[in-house]
This record gives C-alpha cells, structure tokens and sequence, in this order.
C-alpha cells in the first residue's frame, strides 16, 4: 500500500500502484478568474506527475502535459462557464485562448493520472526476480 500526502495534509490509498513506484506530492489550487473576481471554487488544478490537470464542477475537463506544454481535451461537451475555466487555465500556461469551434474540434483523450504511472512502470521496468512465497520454502 502506498500512501500519498496532498498538500491539504490528507491521505489517500493508492492500492494497487506497482511496488517501487514513487506517486509524486499532489499539489492543489483553485484557478483564478480573469473576467470576474473569482470561481468561487468551482475551477480547480492538480498537479501531479508531470500533468496539470484542470477540474470544472467537479469534472476533469483537459490536462496539460507540463514537460511538452501540450494541451490534451478529456472531457466531450461544452459550456460557456467551463470554457472561461479552460481558457483562464491556458492563459496560466502561456497558451492562447480557444474558442467554442476549435474546442469541438480537439480529440478527446482520457487522463488517470495513477493508470497513466502504471503503465509507464510496465512499459519502463522488468521485473528481475518473480518468485511467491512458497517458491522459497
């Protein structure tokens, strides 16, 4: 079992992750508005393992894959709200704003961060020795 500490101090279970592999700190931040004072929480950005990744009302939106600065669309549908939260997200990434027709354009890729980590370990790394316990005895 592996243990994550997040930056609001609390815990989770990342049951499952391969032995060895290191899950990196979460680290977590409301978006800020441009257009009006705040999201009032309703934008947030995770952090975690190389990706930004943008949640509107609770739905994972996009993600920004922070080592290319590339820009990748998770979520299918459209609302003029949610649009004000990505592009204030790719305003924060020094990428331009998009619009409603472009956005409908760009292909929708699914983002996990902790599957995304596993893969990588398999694709990554062989496992030297694969013996069970009663191998041993």
């Amino acid at each position: 079992m592996v243990l994550v500490r997040r930056d609001s101090g609390r815990t989770i279970n990342t049951e499952g992750t391969p032995q060895g592999v290191k899950v990196k700190t979460m680290k977590k931040f409301e978006l800020q508005a441009t257009r009006q004072k705040s999201y009032y929480g309703k934008a947030r950005v995770e952090i975690t393992n190389g990706k930004a990744l943008l949640y509107s009302y609770n739905t994972l939106v996009c993600f920004i894959d922070e080592r290319t600065n590339t820009f990748y669309r998770t979520w299918d549908g459209y609302s003029l709200t949610t649009s004000n939260h990505i592009n204030d997200f790719r305003r924060l990434y020094g990428l331009h704003a998009i619009n409603k027709k472009r956005w409908l354009e760009l292909p929708v890729v699914s983002c996990n961060p902790l599957v995304d980590l596993v893969k990588d370990y398999n694709t990554n790394y062989t496992p030297v020795l694969n013996v069970g316990l009663s191998d041993i005895a």
